[in-house]
């Protein structure tokens, strides 16, 4: 079943800031609209996450709504894909928004080709979280003098899968 994400329910530690060429974080509808000309990438001018970890994409499902067994699925950026695709997002899951996460699951090899679809297996630790974080590790550059690897993807998609395989 697919999750319905809204911009309302998305939140970076690393908004894109740079004015220079336009690519200022402006709204999630570039994850969400269908375009794959448009795009979302974190910050790039040297400057730190708003909380000192790598560069991340949290999904609130909202109250009620948790979720314990999904898949992710995002395009790679349509041009330049391989200067900020994530080769390793961590995954992980919370019920409180600044709370402790859980790793849920480590996503490695991850494609770095222009305007790639990527669609992950099942994703699930047996617990259910209202909070999925997506925190990308490494990319193929992209590296900043902070240590944390800016990032860009498009068209971000979550699936709820509840039943258990047969």
């Amino acid at each position: 079943v697919p999750v319905k994400i809204t911009g309302d329910m998305l939140y970076t530690n690393a908004p894109c800031t740079n004015t220079n060429y336009g690519d200022e974080f402006v709204g999630w509808h570039v994850l969400l609209d269908g375009d794959n000309s448009t795009f979302f990438h974190s910050e790039y001018n040297n400057v730190d996450s708003s909380d000192g970890l790598e560069h991340y994409i949290r999904v609130d499902l909202g109250r009620g709504n948790e979720i314990s067994r999904f898949s992710l699925s995002y395009m790679t950026r349509p041009s330049f894909a391989y200067a900020a695709s994530p080769t390793t997002i961590v995954v992980e899951g919370s019920n409180s928004a600044d709370g402790d996460y859980t790793v849920i699951a480590t996503l490695t090899d991850l494609p770095t080709t222009d305007a790639t679809t990527y669609q992950s297996d099942i994703l699930t630790n047996g617990k259910a979280y209202r909070y999925i974080r997506y925190r990308v590790t490494a990319t193929g550059t992209g590296e900043l003098a902070y240590g944390h690897p800016f990032f860009a993807i498009d068209e971000l998609a979550m699936t709820r899968c509840d039943l258990e395989p047969l």
